[in-house]
């Protein structure tokens, strides 16, 4: 929802951008009369503290509509908090952007959205979601397996050092577990995590974890490394309204993969696809024979005017076409060398341009190259 109010060229302050995403989120919907019973108990478990008079409402903000949808593994999340009363620094509306900036979704500064925000938005089942009809069909909380891939790969890429020493403790518990036990394992995995480290950023570990032992005590840092797994299919919760979790089918064979990578990174790039596929049953078998089609589909959905996109998304989004079509899916690392072998075949057809540590950031397809491997697989 943020990355659709943000512009992929014209900046903003932070400000700016919380505003435009808060007036979507609140804005207010008629409770359908077919979905009044759910949207009511939700209302009543969830977020009684908001609306009065429950019995008589008649309508709510878009983000309750929403999050009271009965599919949905888990239905917290609303964000509270009115600009206009406390300040936009002080409401929870306010923190989404910043995740945005640490996933890489937007820019840090000016808040326009990255190629990895346009992954994210072409990765919508039907295309670009039309929130002012709030059709439940297309509830964007809940997400399809294209997109459970794309914030296991964003949330790892970000996170991972710390979460896989974090899930790793918490495999081991025999049964549910909540904000105390995650906490405990979260501030060992915490000092594990410093232990390995050297140098400076051991200083800066340990800076960080002095920190983090006041957050953990108040869940600030908890609930970051446990909710946006349940929609990503690694936990579910144990109880829908208390914070309980557990492990799903397949999540234990995900983590132990995860920690046995040499590196997250290796991870992301040879065994995300394939541990995505496992974890959410997916019948997708793995393949390389269509990888040059989907990266011409990609490509000719991130290209920018001046035909230029990042390899990395441009990889990600290939590799989420793949899981969206449902019938073959390859891993990052493969898309990036189909990329080179297709400069080494068809020469300056495919161009590229660096970054300033000398790498290989940018690529350019020749628009007819592009659509004539798209169309003769």
């Amino acid at each position: 929802m943020l990355c659709s109010v943000a512009s992929p060229s014209y900046g903003t302050s932070l400000e700016g951008i919380t505003t435009r995403f808060q007036t979507l989120t609140t804005d207010l919907k008629k409770i359908p009369t077919e979905r009044r019973s759910e949207v009511l108990q939700y209302i009543t478990s969830h977020r009684s503290g908001q609306y009065k008079a429950v019995e008589k409402l008649d309508s709510i903000e878009l983000q309750d509509l929403y999050l009271s949808d009965p599919r949905l593994p888990s239905h917290s999340g609303a964000l509270t908090g009115r600009l206009r009363s406390v300040g936009y620094l002080h409401t929870e509306y306010v923190e989404i952007p910043t995740w945005a900036n640490n996933l890489l979704l937007l820019r840090r500064g000016n808040y326009t959205l990255t190629d990895r925000g346009k992954v994210l938005l072409a990765l919508q089942p039907d295309g670009k979601i039309n929130y002012s009809l709030a059709k439940m069909e297309v509830n964007p909380f809940l997400l399809a397996p294209a997109e459970k891939y794309f914030f296991l790969y964003c949330i790892l890429e970000t996170d991972g050092d710390l979460i896989r020493r974090l899930y790793a403790r918490l495999v081991t518990l025999n049964s549910s577990f909540g904000n105390n036990e995650v906490g405990r394992e979260l501030s060992e995995s915490l000092k594990d995590l410093q232990r390995e480290l050297t140098g400076r950023a051991r200083s800066e570990a340990s800076r960080i974890l002095k920190a983090a032992e006041a957050s953990i005590k108040s869940g600030q840092i908890i609930a970051p490394r446990l909710e946006p797994l349940v929609d990503c299919g690694l936990l579910r919760r144990a109880d829908p309204v208390q914070h309980l979790y557990e492990f799903t089918e397949g999540a234990r064979g995900f983590v132990h993969n995860l920690n046995s990578a040499s590196s997250v990174g290796e991870f992301l790039d040879r065994y995300l696809a394939a541990n995505t596929a496992e974890l959410l049953r997916l019948k997708s078998t793995k393949s390389k024979e269509c990888i040059s089609r989907f990266i011409s589909k990609s490509y000719l959905q991130l290209r920018s005017g001046l035909g230029y996109c990042s390899i990395r998304e441009l990889a990600l989004l290939a590799v989420g076409n793949s899981l969206s079509e449902g019938e073959f899916f390859f891993e990052i690392g493969e898309v990036e060398q189909e990329i080179m072998e297709l400069f080494r075949t068809y020469g300056p057809r495919v161009r590229f341009t660096k970054n300033r540590q000398g790498q290989l950031a940018l690529v350019r397809i020749e628009s007819s190259l592009s659509q004539t491997l798209y169309d003769k697989q």
